[in-house]
């Protein structure tokens, strides 16, 4: 959770480049606010992000576009609502919310997206609500997403191009994910960060909660 000038400064140190770098801090800003703590109105960044909520979910739907299953392109509430037009969306939908995501819930969702991935096609699947922002783990819930569609629809549910640069970048198939051992992934994933931030300490410029 670094700002694009901390990660500058990091940039400029560790590769040595030389320049002249000056990043002002934002006045009023805590690290750990969440937008709408800022109190400013949201501008989308992209016609598919149009709200908050798209945000937050892009984050934990965002790698659903390198698959066979739409992310809610084409409809009213993009990378909020998933799927296609294989998916059984109540078994889907049982299976999410039995996994007792953080901050999140799910409800079976139906749309026909306008453009994109299955364009005129009816897709079934859910609709990814945020229920406490500050308690959803997007990483977590991704798997969970994606183990649950490789499980319930494993001739249907595949990876594209793409795809491992969302994660590690290495080698990723619908089978491995299914097996994936989420804990043990996670783990070192925390790990690796707690690696990075300490790397990072010297270029930040916030501390957290000030």
């Amino acid at each position: 959770d670094f700002t694009l000038g901390e990660l500058g400064r990091w940039f400029a140190r560790k590769r040595g480049l030389g320049v002249d770098l000056t990043v002002l801090p934002v006045s009023g800003w805590k690290r750990d606010m969440t937008w709408r703590e800022t109190g400013l109105p949201w501008i989308p960044p992209s016609p598919n992000l149009p709200a908050v909520d798209s945000a937050v979910c892009y984050a934990c739907t965002g790698s659903i576009q390198h698959t066979s299953v739409s992310e809610g392109r084409g409809c009213c509430k993009p990378f909020e609502y998933v799927g296609a037009p294989f998916v059984d969306a109540e078994r889907l939908v049982a299976r999410l919310n039995g996994a007792r995501l953080p901050g999140v819930c799910f409800r079976e969702a139906y749309f026909t997206p306008a453009f994109n991935k299955y364009q005129g096609q009816l897709c079934a699947g859910f609709h990814l609500m945020i229920l406490e922002e500050r308690s959803v783990d997007p990483l977590r819930t991704m798997f969970a997403v994606f183990q649950a569609l490789a499980d319930l629809h494993p001739a249907d549910f595949t990876l594209k191009p793409g795809f491992a640069r969302w994660l590690d970048g290495t080698e990723w198939t619908a089978e491995r994910l299914l097996g994936l051992d989420v804990e043990a992934y996670l783990a070192a994933a925390a790990e690796g960060c707690r690696a990075f931030a300490a790397d990072m300490a010297p270029d930040r410029l916030y501390a957290r909660g000030s």
